[in-house]
């Protein structure tokens, strides 16, 4: 099953690749480069320790004609601390060459009141800045804790409908991708006190388990609704997926008079209804949003009678 799975994905991608490199070479003479340069180094002033240095470059080619439009996002992403290239949960770290978005814009397309975006992307759903509880849809990117509302990309197929004043957007992700964590300097901010435990522990192991690689256990897929009223924005979405950031779901068995502890990371369901609005009054701009969670719930007995009595 996984690997037709995959054989699919690649023969999707190889699809869009081809759409791409039939397109891109015909406007050759249309592509615009953007992009910018950013360096950041962070000292502790208490002790004089180095908590931060990264190099960012970004380039951003584009081509736009009459009914199409193709955009990237590449990025040169280095850190000159080790202790942020050897982080364990930040795998992305890894490779310092990133491609953050890639897709291709198909507008009036296949319905001349449709447009399809097709590829690596963005989806930044809700109004708020910062704070966006109806934005379920790319994982967040926490690597730098300080550099809060970063998100990563997602491969995915957005389809766009305009009807009169009304605009529906439905989102398609076949590939789940869980969030990027912390490097270890600030995976202490994110770790849990443990209470004391009235027994011992005699092995600990920690797991992430990660969904199977099918459509059914891996997709996440919403649909949005927008209108213009009383001079303002109002929409309401729904979200079906999966928790981006990992919960821990920890078993106990018995081994004589100690206790084995697993922890398993695992990601559950979750269904997300939201509703924002935005508008101005006056020259003051306000803006609101609310979400209401529907997570999936998981459940763990561990029978500990014969260690600690009843």
């Amino acid at each position: 099953m996984k690997t037709k799975f995959k054989k699919t994905l690649y023969s999707l991608s190889f699809f869009l690749l081809s759409i791409c490199l039939f397109t891109v070479p015909t406007f050759a003479s249309g592509l615009n480069w953007n992009g910018h340069f950013q360096t950041e180094t962070r000292v502790n002033l208490d002790n004089s320790a180095l908590t931060w240095q990264e190099t960012n470059l970004t380039l951003q080619p584009e081509v736009v004609t009459n009914n199409t439009r193709f955009y990237g996002e590449l990025c040169y992403r280095r850190s000159g601390l080790l202790s942020q290239n050897n982080s364990l949960l930040a795998s992305t770290n890894s490779n310092p060459i990133e491609l953050n978005e890639i897709y291709l814009d198909l507008y009036a397309y296949p319905w001349r009141r449709m447009d399809l975006r097709i590829g690596k992307q963005l989806i930044p759903w809700g109004t708020g800045y910062l704070l966006n509880p109806t934005s379920n849809l790319n994982p967040e990117d926490l690597r730098d804790v300080f550099d809060f509302g970063r998100y990563l990309g997602s491969n995915a197929l957005k389809a766009t409908t305009y009807l009169g004043e009304v605009t529906i957007t439905g989102v398609f992700i076949p590939v789940f991708t869980p969030a990027a964590l912390p490097n270890q300097q600030f995976q202490a901010l994110f770790a849990p006190e443990m209470p004391p435990l009235p027994f011992t522990v005699n092995e600990q192991k920690i797991e992430s388990i990660l969904p199977a690689e099918n459509l059914q256990e891996s997709a996440a897929w919403g649909v949005k609704l927008e209108k213009h009223l009383l001079g303002c924005d109002f929409s309401v979405s729904y979200v079906d997926g999966r928790y981006s950031l990992p919960v821990p779901k920890i078993t106990l068995t018995p081994v004589g008079e100690k206790v084995d502890l697993l922890c398993e990371l695992i990601h559950p369901r979750r269904k997300i209804i939201g509703f924002d609005l935005a508008g101005a009054y006056g020259g003051l701009g306000f803006w609101s949003e609310l979400a209401y969670f529907f997570p999936e719930e998981v459940k763990v007995t561990s029978d500990l009678t014969a260690i600690i009595g009843q």
